[in-house]
């Protein structure tokens, strides 16, 4: 079998004397779908922010793609091919949605002034292609601060994609969506699988089981089980601490 893209090994974070994170291990194979799931309070965002770089943990390693990222910055994570959006949508809001997306690629180039940018056919070009496959194509001259949530959410995601990840960790996309902007984004995320491996930490357990091929569940800044959704949903500690059944002994 081949090694996994993502291998978090014996993770700790302490602040003070509360900790957040608590000897946290799992894989993530190449391609795949992994949620991460837990209830309120259990450090599901504090683990998101070891994996990206922007908190280095106590102990424990970080390793991707045979890569040791553990004390590694965000822009070192990112040029490994690791990405990430966030809880609380993070654009350029005065922009327009197509020149959020070019400022996005020309960052993976020489820097240039954006009047050149602005010119550039090639940026075009691409930042079109990631519109289209993110659904915002008709948006593309519309003021990014004037989009709906939903539509807010879609650009960070293609901002995200501008940087070529190998694997894109999903802080709670679906945060305060309604129903129905909730569906789309389901149905974007599903459009993705096989083109980039998502790390998705998301509440909504509908998308998780309907997007997920593999859920690690977390308690107390602990995994207390990874497997598929079927295991999941019938393992008695996760029903108990996250479904919130009770489990006959």
């Amino acid at each position: 079998m081949a090694e996994p893209l993502l291998q978090v090994q014996g993770l700790v974070k302490r602040f003070g004397a509360l900790l957040a994170t608590d000897s946290a291990s799992f894989e993530v194979r190449e391609g795949e779908v992994h949620a991460v799931i837990g209830p309120n309070g259990a450090g599901k965002t504090t683990l998101i922010h070891q994996l990206s770089g922007a908190l280095q943990p106590d102990q424990g390693q970080v390793l991707f793609a045979g890569q040791d990222l553990t004390r590694a910055d965000m822009a070192a994570h990112v040029a490994a091919g690791l990405a990430r959006s966030y809880q609380i949508t993070s654009i350029f809001r005065k922009l327009t949605v197509l020149d959020n997306l070019r400022l996005a690629l020309q960052a993976r180039r020489p820097p240039r002034w954006f009047g050149v940018v602005e010119r550039d056919e090639a940026l075009r070009h691409e930042a079109g292609h990631l519109l289209a496959q993110v659904g915002l194509s008709a948006q593309a001259s519309a003021v990014a601060g004037a989009l709906a949530h939903g539509e807010q959410r879609q650009l960070e995601l293609a901002l995200a994609l501008a940087t070529k990840p190998r694997l894109l960790l999903l802080d709670e996309p679906m945060a305060g969506m309604g129903p129905e902007e909730g569906l789309q984004m389901v149905e974007l995320l599903q459009r993705l699988k096989g083109q980039v491996t998502l790390l998705l930490v998301e509440h909504d357990m509908d998308a998780v089981f309907r997007l997920a091929d593999r859920i690690s569940t977390l308690v107390a800044g602990r995994v207390i089980a990874t497997g598929s959704p079927a295991y999941i949903r019938e393992h008695p500690e996760v029903r108990k601490a996250y479904l919130g059944e009770e489990v006959d002994a």
